[in-house]
């Protein structure tokens, strides 16, 4: 499910997840088991990852097809931020 990449050093690659239910399995899964993510209220945190997913606004590192990075960000214009 993932869009083209590009190769990093030690087998490091950072891609985008493709906009489906699946990349959200993928990356709240992921982000459950990490500080401070754990902590986070269930609903925002989800709402938050469908938008970044949907948008193009995230990147994901991978190593051995396995999840061990997540950026994810908000577009905001000056009238608003």
């Amino acid at each position: 499910t993932r869009k083209q990449g590009w190769r990093m050093t030690e087998g490091l690659q950072i891609t985008q997840l493709a906009r489906n239910p699946y990349s959200l399995g993928l990356i709240a899964r992921y982000l459950a088991d990490h500080h401070p993510f754990a902590d986070f209220e269930f609903g925002a945190s989800v709402h938050a990852l469908m938008f970044q997913i949907h948008q193009g606004t995230h990147l994901i590192a991978t190593r051995n097809d396995a999840i061990v990075g997540y950026l994810g960000w908000l577009r905001g214009d000056d009238l608003r931020c």
